[in-house]
């Protein structure tokens, strides 16, 4: 599961993503960046 697939479950739960979404992206975008190197 990368970063982008764990916020669209954390949105499709409902789970306070709104209020952090900057946040998330910035993660998203350094998990990513990790992610492929794998």
């Amino acid at each position: 599961m990368n970063g982008e697939q764990l916020v669209m479950l954390l949105m499709e739960h409902g789970i306070g993503v709104h209020r952090s979404t900057p946040d998330l992206f910035e993660i998203d975008e350094d998990a990513l960046l990790t992610g492929e190197g794998k």
